[in-house]
């Protein structure tokens, strides 16, 4: 059977905490599929986003008279954005969930000590009103479904990086 909806519900629930470099993330997912369904795997992944943001002020001339211009100023930005997966854990290998059976599974996901590729760029940046670097995290799961859709759910979380 090939699934073109959604094949399943997919529900992620975490402690509100405020984690750090190093700690687990304890996590429960709740999967309940809407048909039979065959799963090739899943996994729990934590996605760091990293975000470059660069203010400065530009100068729109509007009329120029000899050697006296005039017009206004704005303020203008350039920034860009990067995302990779800092941690993950696998939760559940190849296996079949049944209609109408919810499946719950705890799971810890230890946090990698290595700390994001740009941080100490932030750090150096610190001072400078007009460039900053900030840190996004997000926990990911994904559930790998057999000839449909995979299952995606996504959750915000709060880790504070080292000083």
């Amino acid at each position: 059977m090939l699934y073109r909806m959604r094949p399943m519900q997919l529900i992620l629930e975490c402690e509100p905490f405020v984690y750090t470099l190093g700690d687990t993330i304890d996590v429960t997912v709740e999967m309940r599929p809407h048909g039979n369904i065959q799963v090739r795997g899943a996994q729990i992944n934590l996605i760091c986003e990293e975000k470059y943001l660069q203010r400065g002020i530009s100068f729109i001339p509007d009329t120029y008279a000899g050697m006296y211009t005039s017009g206004r100023t704005s303020q203008v930005a350039s920034g860009r954005t990067e995302r990779f997966v800092h941690s993950s854990v696998r939760f559940m290998e190849a296996t079949r969930l049944r209609r109408g059976t919810p499946s719950i599974r705890r799971v810890g996901l230890a946090v990698d000590t290595t700390p994001p590729p740009h941080l100490e760029e932030a750090r150096a940046l610190e001072r400078d009103a007009n460039s900053s670097w900030t840190f996004d995290w997000t926990l990911v799961a994904t559930v790998d479904v057999v000839r449909g859709r995979n299952a995606q759910v996504k959750r915000a979380v709060t880790l504070i990086l080292p000083r």
